[in-house]
């Protein structure tokens, strides 16, 4: 099961936060009116979540987000913006000389069953609870 997208597996780290959307923009826009859209790229264009008040990294949330819409149909301020933000950011070295913005690892989560029945957990002591842990610790799999 995906739950997310690694801040910290992947080499792009900064685009993790915003993939979700990106990738929701990448499948409404094409459906979306004009009128939508133009909605949608002002709300965009004024986005700068808080993190970003740092210099370096102001405007890669833009960044990743219109990178995602169709350049065809997206205003030529938006084009602009989306220019400027793939050049400050190829200089930065975060983001690569082609201006493609790769995708971040996903995460994803498994649960495995206790191999002790529950019935057996409520009655364990401490000292069992101790014995069961070290008997079963196998870390092999990981």
């Amino acid at each position: 099961m995906k739950i997310g997208y690694s801040g910290g597996c992947a080499e792009n780290v900064h685009a993790a936060p915003f993939w979700a959307t990106r990738e929701l923009l990448q499948e409404i826009i094409p459906h979306c009116t004009d009128k939508k859209l133009t909605k949608l790229e002002k709300l965009i264009l004024n986005y700068y979540p808080d993190w970003e008040k740092h210099p370096d990294l102001r405007g890669y949330a833009q960044l990743v987000l219109l990178d995602a819409m169709d350049s065809s149909r997206i205003s030529d301020n938006a084009k602009r913006r989306l220019q400027e933000w793939q050049r400050k950011f190829i200089a930065n070295r975060l983001l690569e000389k082609t201006g493609k913005i790769e995708p971040p690892q996903s995460i994803e989560a498994y649960s495995f069953p206790s191999p002790i029945p529950h019935d057996y957990t409520k009655k364990m002591t401490d000292e069992q609870w101790l014995k069961a842990i070290n008997k079963y610790n196998d870390t092999d799999g990981f």
